[in-house]
């Protein structure tokens, strides 16, 4: 039992004793005495009360902290369990909320560093709101930052209308939107569904196509470096070897039949390197150039029909019927 629980007990005790007290002097018609035990009984109630409540208090107060996510506080243990467990709960509360904040600053800054556009948006009461949105979103779509969903509609019309028809479902779309009636631009649209018991999440990246395709010509530029230099290196490397062999037998005084011989072979492997090499640049240039155009005479209506037959299910979405007539072709 600690202290304070003790100093509770004493003064319900006193109050019991000056009750006791009080009434025996009622009994006995000694009402001074009795009206100054009575006091000092309530008082002692009171007093009582008043310790009890003090920890309930200091309870609640860090327990509404806690709730209100206020850790400005540093309260202390004392020697209540009431007062104890919430103070050990406050800190645990703290320490949570704590690396909550630091994972978040972590995950923002990761999301921040894409090179593609990112929108995360929640549904809250049937209404969706922006959770998060990273710069390089608002810079493809050159619009200020909102919280509410809504206001991009005003702003962003088309787009927003694309998302309301994925009806925030899991989707990949192309389209074609102008930003600040400027010209026409073409990106890359995924909308991903997230959802659990509680909440339900719709991630939207952005990308524009000409950036596709810029990332994948240099990707695909750097991959033919890598070729080039690796054939290049193996086919020059044995070749300087080479050279510098025949350097050495050609500043010798007297060439013996050997070194000949291997003059020869020498010449021969260099030979048998830079035809590898040339052939290897022809390749390439043949694969770089658009071939020549190959003249020659062709039905027509093998190409229409191998056209139409592409296009079948396009038309047959949109309920558009083609009819084929017949006609001849001359012959030259």
């Amino acid at each position: 039992m600690n202290k304070q629980q003790l100093i509770s007990l004493l003064f319900i005790l006193l109050a019991t004793i000056s009750g006791i007290f009080a009434w025996d002097f009622f009994s006995e018609n000694k009402w001074i005495n009795f009206v100054l035990f009575t006091i000092i009984s309530i008082g002692c109630i009171v007093l009582a009360q008043i310790s009890a409540l003090s920890f309930v208090q200091k309870s609640e107060k860090i327990l509404l902290a806690i709730q209100k996510k206020d850790f400005s506080l540093f309260p202390e243990t004392e020697d209540n369990n009431l007062v104890d467990h919430a103070v050990k709960l406050y800190y645990q509360s703290k320490e949570e909320h704590l690396s909550y904040s630091s994972y978040k600053l972590l995950y923002e800054g990761i999301l921040n560093q894409l090179e593609i556009g990112l929108m995360i948006l929640s549904e809250t009461d049937n209404k969706w709101e922006v959770f998060y949105v990273n710069p390089v979103f608002l810079e493809i779509l050159k619009i200020p930052k909102y919280n509410s969903w809504e206001l991009y509609e005003s702003k962003i019309p088309d787009f927003y209308k694309i998302i309301e028809q994925t009806n925030y479902e899991n989707s990949q779309e192309f389209f074609d939107i102008s930003i600040n009636e400027n010209v026409r631009q073409s990106f890359s649209l995924r909308t991903k569904k997230v959802e659990n018991v509680k909440n339900r999440f719709c991630i939207i990246s952005l990308e524009s196509l000409q950036k596709i395709i810029e990332q994948k010509e240099k990707l695909a530029w750097n991959n033919l470096m890598k070729v080039i230099s690796h054939e290049l290196l193996n086919t020059l490397t044995p070749v300087n070897s080479l050279i510098q062999n025949l350097e050495y037998i050609a500043n010798q005084q007297v060439v013996g039949k050997e070194d000949q011989q291997e003059m020869k072979e020498s010449l021969t492997v260099i030979n048998s390197k830079s035809k590898q090499l040339l052939n290897f640049v022809d390749d390439y240039r043949q694969v770089a150039e658009l071939p020549k155009p190959v003249f020659k005479i062709i039905a027509l209506k093998t190409i229409v029909e191998s056209a139409l037959n592409f296009l079948k299910s396009e038309f047959d979405k949109s309920n558009i019927t083609v009819s084929l007539l017949h006609w001849k072709i001359k012959e030259f």
